[in-house]
């Protein structure tokens, strides 16, 4: 607050105002003010119930044991973001080849039509990394998947500035991460506090230890997935008839 004298009457006047701050490069000082409400969608897939819904433009990882089926979790919601968002799944594959990732939506009895997968071409050329990779995304990106974190960024420290910058793309990502020895996430427990949320896939369970939109911690069971049923040759012979 400033105080001064009225100029007509000679009474006190009391205004606010706001203190000089001085400038230092990559800093900013601003009043603190509410910012926009949470976008916060719930889709028909087991994630999405684990997390309480799915706050837009966020980052989420998944962990769990090998052949739990963290990547089939991810592609049913990966999946269902990309229609809602009229964008496409960009998915950043070092895990697996392109049938067996295709094979992820099938048996979680979800479409491909907007899954648009990006891996190493194993052309002779050395295989690209995760920033040549963030570059070919296209702008109509809805979501984008990195399966996994530790087969495209090795070191911790380029785990860091992976997370870091799918953070500033505000793009959802939706990140796979394998498992240490104790059942936790693996890497440097960093790694938890550089994404927004934080999901460990078991086998009959979700446990979500962060959640910036969900209060946690958070259990939820987990359930498995309806596929439709396929028709058989005889069905489709008498159809056709």
């Amino acid at each position: 607050m400033s105080s001064g004298i009225c100029s007509e009457c000679g009474a006190e006047a009391w205004e606010p105002y706001e203190p000089a701050t001085p400038r230092v490069p990559g800093l900013v000082v601003r009043p603190l003010r509410q910012g926009p409400a949470a976008d916060v969608r719930r889709f028909d897939c087991p994630l999405s119930e684990a997390l309480g819904g799915i706050e837009i433009g966020r980052t989420i990882l998944v962990s769990g044991k090998p052949g739990v089926g963290k990547s089939t979790e991810v592609a049913a919601l990966a999946s269902r973001l990309a229609p809602e968002l009229r964008g496409f799944v960009y998915w950043l594959d070092r895990e697996m080849e392109e049938a067996q990732v295709f094979e992820l939506f099938q048996r979680s009895g979800s479409s491909t039509d907007r899954v648009r997968r990006v891996a190493p071409s194993f052309d002779g050329e050395a295989p690209g990394t995760w920033r040549e990779a963030l570059r070919v995304v296209g702008e109509d990106a809805a979501v984008i998947v990195v399966d996994s974190l530790q087969r495209w960024a090795v070191r911790d420290v380029e785990q860091t500035e992976l997370l870091e910058t799918l953070k500033r793309g505000k793009v959802t990502a939706l990140v796979v991460s394998h498992t240490n020895k104790a059942g936790q996430a693996a890497g440097r427990m960093g790694n938890q506090h550089d994404v927004d949320a934080e999901v460990m896939v078991k086998k009959r369970k979700f446990v979500s230890s962060k959640c910036r939109w969900t209060p946690t911690p958070r259990v939820t069971a987990r359930r498995p997935f309806v596929q439709a049923e396929t028709p058989s040759k005889n069905e489709a012979s008498s159809s056709k008839a």
